[in-house]
């Protein structure tokens, strides 16, 4: 019976739409996780939120020495949330520890008043356009990329405005000044848009596991600063990241990330790598977003998760995919964007090279192709379960729901290697009869081309695969009959009982 309570309660501590704040005053969050299924997010009203977004974290300026030009810069963010918006995207992180943004940028416990104006000029620009933001609030550790490509070694410390409190990231991590600088400058910033309904999530740091170990002071620095951001940032949900999951040593950090009940979501960064040690960092790139979410559901299925930064990259971190120079039509981005959903993510993917690769080819109508694909579609009434299919030529990817099933297909011969390595341009696959799960309607939606069709379907339960190119949704409306075990409503009842 003890145990029994005890699960009540730590439920009601995860799933909870309130928090309290500095002063004990109760406040509600902007964004939650949704109280009916814990896979997916919930607004302040209640209403299922997913997430369809990227990473806009900071403008790099085309100049020698890198100087900000405020109308500029200002200028870009308009320009990518404006396009973001317009393809049905609804959500970007920003760093706020870039230069451009920084609020301590040169003496301890001084605040740049026009950096904070800056900061709320765009958390601004994303209210006006309805995007959601998760900000980041700190990064110092520049990579020092190895000429040899074997990787980047972090520089044990890159923050001169800390240097007369620490040297080392372990004496910053373990300074009490240093924490109380680093709490202070948090709370500048959540005094100017902690109420502002744009900033909705806020991470401590990006890729904590880079300054240091996890098991040691830089988990503990983590877990202190979770509890402490929790009275400054009331109404965000709080979260920690770590680096690419993509070697031996990823597993347990991503394992303790997972047990910090702190953290309100899960995320995962995982990208196309050819110089990582896991094999599957170089599997096609459906399968190796699919998989991430796999992974962390299998350390803890409480929680939503998002595949916060993805894409392609040279060996070992050292430069953007060379891949993107040939792929004009955003076939990485495509697959990035569609197989988190398809696994059970709360939202798309979210591709790091905002930049260099979204904004270079214009691909921002990815974004309207996976809204149109999910348009009407609430997950958490449907309480989907994620499924994998295959045959010769395609991995069928299935959220089967209370009310639709939802079928995302997958051409394995267009892979990153055949299209741009071996310069296979994609065919078309198809014509093939899949046997769906229940009886409905049935639509089936062309991504690549932005049309629906209506396809053949032989007794009731046979659809007639059309023939399509890299990739195509099917989504069935149904009323519960299931082809295998009758009503789905019914079998749902037996499994209550325990049946």
């Amino acid at each position: 019976m003890k145990k029994f309570y005890f699960m009540i309660l730590a439920n009601l501590f995860i799933f909870t739409s309130f928090a309290e704040g500095s002063g004990g005053r109760i406040v509600e969050k902007f964004l939650t996780v949704s109280k009916k299924n814990p896979h997916y997010f919930a607004d302040s009203n209640g209403k299922t939120y997913i997430p369809i977004g990227l990473n806009l974290c900071f403008y790099r300026p085309d100049v020698p020495k890198k100087v900000h030009d405020e109308a500029v810069t200002f200028g870009k963010f308009r320009e990518w949330f404006d396009k973001l918006s317009a393809n049905g995207g609804n959500y970007a992180r920003l760093w706020l520890g870039n230069s451009f943004f920084d609020v301590m940028p040169e003496e301890p416990g001084v605040f740049s008043q026009r950096n904070l104006e800056r900061i709320k000029t765009v958390v601004r620009y994303a209210e006006e356009r309805n995007i959601k933001l998760k900000i980041t609030l700190e990064q110092f550790r520049t990579p020092l990329y190895v000429k040899n490509g074997k990787g980047f070694q972090s520089p044990g410390f890159q923050a001169p405005v800390y240097s007369r409190y620490a040297k080392t990231m372990k004496e910053w991590c373990q300074s009490k000044e240093c924490r109380r600088l680093y709490l202070a400058k948090a709370k500048f910033i959540a005094d100017a848009i902690g109420n502002s309904p744009a900033v909705v999530a806020v991470d401590l740091w990006n890729e904590i596991d880079a300054i240091g170990p996890t098991h040691d002071y830089v988990g503990e620095w983590s877990d202190y600063m979770l509890k402490e951001l929790r009275k400054i940032f009331p109404r965000q949900m709080l979260l920690q990241n770590l680096g690419s999951h993509c070697n031996i040593y990823s597993y347990a950090d991503y394992y303790y990330l997972s047990n910090v009940p702190q953290s309100e979501f899960h995320q995962i960064h995982r990208y196309l790598d050819p110089g990582a040690e896991m094999a599957i960092c170089q599997a096609p790139v459906d399968i190796l977003c699919t998989d991430s979410i796999r992974e962390i559901r299998q350390f803890d299925h409480s929680k939503p998760i998002i595949l916060a930064e993805t894409g392609g990259v040279k060996a070992n971190h050292t430069g953007p995919s060379v891949h993107y120079d040939a792929d004009k039509e955003g076939a990485i981005l495509h697959d990035v964007l569609f197989a988190p959903f398809f696994a059970g993510s709360a939202g798309t993917g979210q591709i790091w090279h905002w930049d260099s690769y979204v904004e270079r080819w214009d691909l921002w109508w990815h974004f309207k192709r996976f809204a149109e694909a999910i348009k009407g579609i609430d997950p958490v009434k449907e309480q989907f379960r994620p499924g994998l299919m295959e045959n010769r030529t395609c991995r069928i990817y299935v959220l089967h729901g209370k009310t639709h099933d939802l079928y995302w297909l997958r051409d394995k011969s267009n892979t990153w290697e055949n299209e741009f390595v071996k310069k296979q341009k994609p065919g078309m696959v198809g014509g093939f009869y899949l046997p769906l799960w229940a009886i409905g309607e049935v639509d089936a939606y062309f991504p690549w081309e932005d049309r629906h069709v209506k396809p053949e379907i032989k007794d009731d339960f046979f659809c007639k695969v059309p023939e399509f190119r890299r990739s195509l949704v099917l989504r069935i409306k149904h009323n519960g009959q299931s082809r295998y075990l009758g009503h789905i409503s019914s079998v749902e009842k037996l499994k209550s009982k325990g049946k």
